[in-house]
């Protein structure tokens, strides 16, 4: 059997909604909204964590993680999905309301974020899978005294039954599998 799918790409919210709406059958995103974990049936896809990227020439890349405190004086980029995972009053306490504006252009290009990032005096908050394809350019911090854990999952409509919702959960749970023989070394696979 087969499933065809027709991919949507939308903001965190615009997803939310979609579901909410019943637009869509399956939402694949981060789980920062307990809105779709408790009301959607899921697969998990991987689990991850936020890490702080800079340029390595950045002040706050001299050791091998960062703290709360250091970034307090340091311009900070944070993802809008960061924000709304439950972290927003640290977020605050970093982030002016000019540097948030800015985030949210900046990450929907991820070849902007690394030139701001090589080229400014910034930290942006990236996904530690996303954090592979700047390593060796940019340091990657992890964060201290922060839980930036998050997870990524596949959440189906409840009408969205059959065959077809058997196939889909069967490949993402395939997706995960994938994932952790391909990146052993990450600790936070599954």
């Amino acid at each position: 059997s087969e499933v065809h799918l027709s991919l949507l790409c939308m903001e965190y919210q615009e997803a939310r909604q979609a579901m909410e709406d019943g637009a869509v059958d399956i939402a694949i995103g981060i789980n920062v909204n307990e809105s779709l974990s408790n009301n959607y049936r899921s697969t998990l896809i991987y689990e991850d964590r936020f890490v702080a990227a800079c340029s390595r020439s950045h002040p706050v890349a001299k050791g091998d993680s960062v703290t709360l405190d250091a970034l307090r004086d340091v311009k900070c980029l944070v993802p809008d999905s960061y924000v709304a995972a439950g972290l927003a009053s640290v977020a605050s306490e970093l982030i002016d309301d000019d540097a948030l504006a800015e985030s949210e252009s900046v990450y929907k290009d991820m070849d902007l974020l690394y030139l701001k990032l090589q080229t400014e005096e910034c930290v942006a908050f990236v996904s530690g899978l996303n954090a592979a394809m700047f390593e060796g350019s940019l340091a990657i911090l992890p964060i201290e005294g922060l839980d930036t854990r998050f997870t990524v999952s596949a959440y189906y409509q409840d009408g969205f039954e059959g065959a077809a919702y058997g196939l889909c959960r069967e490949e993402f749970e395939a997706c995960r599998r994938f994932l952790a023989e391909e990146l052993p070394d990450v600790p936070h696979w599954r």
